[in-house]
């Protein structure tokens, strides 16, 4: 007999403590809907470090035996010491070769091995009312898909960056798996009472391939914690060097960095620093562009609290470079308008979904490569010692987008 309130399960392969806009949206979400007593568990493949002070329950359900092992190799490829030239190269051999394997025979993607521990442990997995499955990556829906032909309730996906239809960076290897990407995908969207995506140009974009989702698709709008607009803010726009950051992932065929350290470069300012904080893979990126440049400074990515407190107190500006699709609206960019220090974007393409957001705010300086480097250097001496400029971003807080999951429940 259900409560008058729905127990919640959230099946999400990556959560907290580790860092992405998927673990991000959340980890706020379960803490609103837990603050408005709806009884919250999170299952992931995510460990958690025992540390953390939530109102909802993480339930780590890792791989062992061989999940374990990569999982372990992966930590220490990242982490190996410069000057010890073997473990270098052991961990550098041995990350080429589990990323041959895995791009070529993983399936739904690089974390297959988590569907098959959660098989083992379905025993372990209360007991729910309502369940959300959370990608990318995909294998969270597989495993939601597998729960919900056991137990057969409601069931919510929430599609972040599209599976079958992402053509630069496929998940998987799209010659060898297309139609069952393209096949399971349809399966689980017949299957669930109802999908959710973040904006209207990824929604509109899925629908014109799969026709089951006229009938049940919604939006669900990305969303930032309320808590960093009442922050105060007594940042000296007037200081200098002029101190950009950057925060979060680049991939090859989606979003990198050629373009605008190109433009940047050509600006010729020489008082200005860009700060990534990244990983290595997207540091490896941008020096491989411009290795010798002074005006790069590299850091390791850090948790999200510490990256609002970073974004509010310690730069003039905050940078998003765009994606090479329309069809991705990157989450970063709401934590940052709600920030309301500048934001410099660098668009990709003529219908970048950011573009029409950001053009609604005074102190953004928007570029591509049209754009005239005077003209541009023009704006970020007009824009980048700016008062702080809070843009409304109501719709966008977890209040209001937790009242329209409630709508879709």
């Amino acid at each position: 007999m259900m409560t008058s309130k729905p127990r919640i399960l959230v099946v999400t392969h990556q959560f907290t403590p580790h860092v992405s806009p998927r673990t991000t949206r959340w980890s706020i979400l379960c803490e609103e809907l837990s603050s408005r007593g709806y009884e919250v568990h999170v299952i992931t493949g995510t460990r958690q470090n025992g540390n953390e002070n939530k109102n909802y329950q993480v339930q780590y359900l890792g791989s062992d035996r061989l999940g374990s092992l990569i999982e372990s190799t992966r930590r220490a490829s990242s982490k190996s010491e410069e000057n010890n030239i073997i473990k270098k190269l052991f961990f550098f051999i041995a990350k080429r070769i589990y990323r041959l394997i895995y791009r070529v025979f993983a399936w739904p993607d690089y974390s297959m091995l988590w569907y098959f521990s959660v098989r083992r442990k379905i025993k372990n997995i209360p007991d729910y009312d309502l369940l959300i499955s959370v990608s990318l990556p995909f294998t969270s829906h597989l495993v939601a898909y597998t729960l919900n032909k056991k137990r057969g309730t409601r069931w919510i996906m929430d599609i972040g960056d599209p599976f079958y239809l992402k053509k630069d960076a496929p998940e998987n290897n799209k010659y060898l798996y297309s139609y069952l990407n393209k096949y399971f995908e349809n399966k689980f969207y017949k299957h669930a009472s109802k999908v959710v995506f973040t904006h209207q140009e990824s929604m509109e974009y899925h629908k014109k391939t799969f026709d089951t989702l006229n009938h049940k698709s919604s939006l669900l709008p990305p969303v930032f914690h309320a808590k960093i607009n009442k922050k105060t803010n007594n940042f000296n726009y007037k200081k200098t060097p002029v101190k950009v950051a950057y925060f979060g992932v680049l991939t090859i065929g989606v979003r990198t960095p050629d373009n605008f350290l190109s433009f940047i470069n050509a600006l010729d300012m020489n008082n200005i620093e860009i700060h990534w904080y990244t990983n290595e893979d997207s540091k490896h990126m941008i020096k491989s562009v411009y290795s010798k440049s002074s005006k790069n400074f590299f850091h390791d990515m850090v948790p999200r609290d510490e990256a609002l407190d970073l974004m509010d107190n310690e730069y003039h500006a905050l940078l998003n470079i765009g994606n090479q699709n329309p069809f991705q609206l990157p989450s970063k960019v709401i934590e940052y308008i709600s920030t309301g220090k500048p934001i410099i974007h660098y668009s990709e393409i003529t219908d970048d979904p950011v573009v029409g957001i950001l053009n609604e705010r005074s102190n953004s300086i928007i570029i591509n490569r049209k754009t005239n480097p005077e003209q541009a250097k023009k704006e970020f001496k007009e824009k980048m010692f700016s008062d702080k400029s809070i843009s409304s971003v109501e719709n966008f807080n977890s209040v209001s987008v937790v009242n329209e999951l409630l709508k879709l429940i």
